[in-house]
């Protein structure tokens, strides 16, 4: 499953996706600045993550627990 959020969305909140199983890409748009606390976290099947260089702030543990955050290290 792929998330493409509007280019109305600014920010993402804390816990928006948290443990969406079934979220494999997410397509953020330059209109987001932020994303918050555990965002996307423990979201098990995220491979695809794509964050432009208007997101200024990542809360913590955005993306803990999914495979893109370990494949990207």
């Amino acid at each position: 499953q792929t998330v493409i959020i509007p280019n109305s969305v600014e920010s993402i909140g804390n816990g928006t996706f948290y443990r969406c199983s079934s979220l494999q890409t997410v397509n953020i748009p330059n209109s987001v600045k932020s994303i918050g606390d555990k965002a996307f976290k423990d979201c098990s099947s995220l491979q695809t993550v794509n964050i432009p260089n208007s997101v200024k702030s990542i809360g913590g543990q955005a993306f803990e627990g999914t495979p893109w955050e370990k494949n990207k290290q």
